[in-house]
């Protein structure tokens, strides 16, 4: 028969999601300080 496994479950884990998380947002946030440049770049390009 198949053996069964028991996991541990850690408090730490959501210190780690929320990490996660805090470096995702903060990526995000600059992408998007990118994005009037990169259209006013397109235009001066001329660029689509």
């Amino acid at each position: 028969m198949a053996e069964e496994r028991e996991y541990g479950l850690y408090g730490y884990r959501w210190v780690v999601l929320a990490a996660f998380m805090f470096v995702a947002a903060v990526t995000q946030l600059m992408w998007l300080n990118y994005a009037p440049i990169t259209s006013q770049t397109q235009e001066l390009m001329g660029v689509s």
